[in-house]
Formats: C-alpha cells, sequence, structure tokens
C-alpha cells in the first residue's frame, strides 16, 4: 500500500488501495506478423487474439480478427469480464476494453483481473479523471508508456463489494440513458442540413408564406422572375488610404453558419479595397414592389 498519499477524503467504509493490491496485471504476448499469418489467421478453433487495433476509442472491442489461437499454444488469456487497457503509444490510457470472452492479446495491451472487487469497477475507473491523472504523470519514455511496476502503483477507491455492484449498476443505466440521448441529438444533427435546405427552398417556392398571401389576397401571381443584375448593384469604387471607419471583409470574417459577418475579427483598411455601399436606394424606385 502506498500511505498518506491520498487524493481526497473518501466516504465512510471506503478505503484507498493500490491497482497492484486488488488485481493481478499482466501484458499479453506479440506475435511476427509473417508468423501471425502462416500460422494463426482463419483459423476456426482457439481463443480471439486481440490488438491495439481491435480495441476502440468508444471502448468496444472487435473480436472479428480472424486471428485463433489454439489453447495448446502457450499465451496469455484475458478472461471474461476482464480489463484491457492499452499502455504504450498514442493510444496509452485511450484504449480500454471489458471482455465478455477468454481473449488472447497483443503485449501493448494489459489485463486486470481481480478475485478481490467487482470486476468492472476497475474498467470503469479507469475512465476517470482519477485514473487517468495518475496514468499519465506515470508515463515515460518516447513511446509514453506506463510499466506495470507503476500501474500498480495508482491508487484506486473501493467502496464495501456490495457498493461496488451498486455502483456499477448506476453507471449502467445512467449511460445508457445518455447512449439514447445521444441517438437522438445525434438524428437531429444528421438531418440538419437537409432540414435547412428544406426551409430555404420553400422560402422562395411561395411555400413558407402560403398562409400569408391568403390572408392578404395574393397569389403566386404577384411575384415575378428577375436575375441577381436585375436587383443588385456591385459598386467598383475603389479606397485608396487608410480610414478608421472602415474595416476589411475577407472569407475568414464570414461564420459559416449563418453568414454573420465578425467586424471584430476584420482588419482596417490599410490598401486598396472594394468599398461597397447599400444599393437598395436606387433600386427601390425600380423595383418598388418587392422591397415594400
Amino acid at each position: 500500500m502506498v500511505e498518506n498519499i491520498f487524493p481526497y477524503e473518501l466516504p465512510e467504509n471506503w478505503q484507498w488501495s493500490t491497482l497492484g493490491d486488488v488485481a493481478r496485471i499482466f501484458t499479453g504476448n506479440s506475435i511476427n506478423e509473417k508468423i501471425k499469418h502462416e500460422k494463426y489467421f482463419g483459423k476456426t478453433d482457439g481463443m480471439t487474439y486481440i490488438a491495439t487495433k481491435d480495441v476502440g476509442f468508444d471502448n468496444v472491442i472487435n473480436y472479428d480478427t480472424n486471428i485463433k489461437i489454439p489453447e495448446s499454444e502457450n499465451f496469455k488469456v484475458a478472461p471474461k469480464d476482464t480489463t484491457l487497457l492499452c499502455i504504450e503509444g498514442g493510444s496509452a490510457g485511450k484504449k480500454i476494453g471489458f471482455t465478455n470472452q477468454p481473449v488472447c492479446f497483443v503485449n501493448k495491451l494489459c489485463a486486470f483481473v481481480s478475485d478481490e472487487i467487482y470486476s468492472k469497477l476497475i474498467y470503469f475507473f479507469m475512465q476517470t479523471e482519477i485514473f487517468l491523472n495518475q496514468f499519465n504523470a506515470k508515463k515515460h519514455g518516447l513511446i509514453g508508456g506506463v510499466s506495470i511496476k507503476n500501474l500498480a502503483e495508482i491508487l484506486i477507491p473501493l467502496p464495501p463489494l456490495d457498493e461496488q455492484k451498486r455502483i456499477v449498476a448506476i453507471i449502467e443505466r445512467l449511460f445508457s440513458k445518455l447512449d439514447a440521448a445521444k441517438s437522438i441529438v445525434q438524428k437531429v444533427l444528421d438531418g440538419y442540413e437537409l432540414r435547412r435546405a428544406a426551409i430555404l427552398h420553400k422560402a422562395f417556392t411561395g411555400e413558407l408564406t402560403k398562409n400569408f398571401r391568403a390572408e392578404h389576397g395574393l397569389t403566386l401571381d404577384d411575384w415575378q422572375q428577375k436575375t441577381l443584375g436585375d436587383v443588385l448593384e456591385l459598386s467598383t469604387q475603389k479606397i485608396n488610404s487608410f480610414n478608421e471607419n472602415l474595416k476589411y471583409v475577407g472569407l475568414e470574417n464570414i461564420e459559416k453558419d449563418g453568414g454573420k459577418i465578425n467586424f471584430q475579427s476584420a482588419k482596417d483598411v490599410k490598401s486598396t479595397k472594394n468599398i461597397f455601399h447599400s444599393s437598395i436606394g436606387k433600386r427601390r424606385k425600380k423595383h418598388q414592389k418587392y422591397f415594400s
């Protein structure tokens, strides 16, 4: 145990421990790529071999790897309901999975097997800032790895076993609700552009103001087709000297959504630029009905 270095005070009946005290920690086996494909690829019998790439950043493990390790081989095995954590490279601390079957695995992944605590508590603990802050502080070397020795020293807060199970159940229930909400939000976002385009289409085909026309005795026959040149005027006037009252608006100053111009980020005019004036006054007399 590591004593007197506790991050915060725990509730009554909880205690601080270390991962090394509550779990058996070990990495898997590396396989030469040539041997992997010649000896283990396409096999139907044996345990699935999990590489780092087979653990997603969404914590989902892909078991369809086409790599099977016969039970007769002397490979390390992570039992069902074991937390696998990437401990080396760019994905260190970011890829975490929880097995639903016994698997063999690569040496960049680390298994945490425990008979002392509720196994899935470790899985959820490794997604907390409490764990990640300690993990990142222990990274070393050019590839940013954490040794098994250092992993074993990481502190973990432990409630009684019954409470551990209750905590996991609550987390899973709340996460399920979050996933459902995320799915709904994603559907809205996926349809955003289509809905936006549909609204604009209705605006310029008369459908959006259908009720307005009915209330005012108007029809689509009151609409006329014009070109942009008929109703807009491009100014070619130049300004040659600095004027603190004018701003130069570039593409970077126009917001992507909505087309709003951000004048706060626009620069002062310091060279020859086109200056634009409102042309509505000039065009109003010619096309009075379209501006009234």
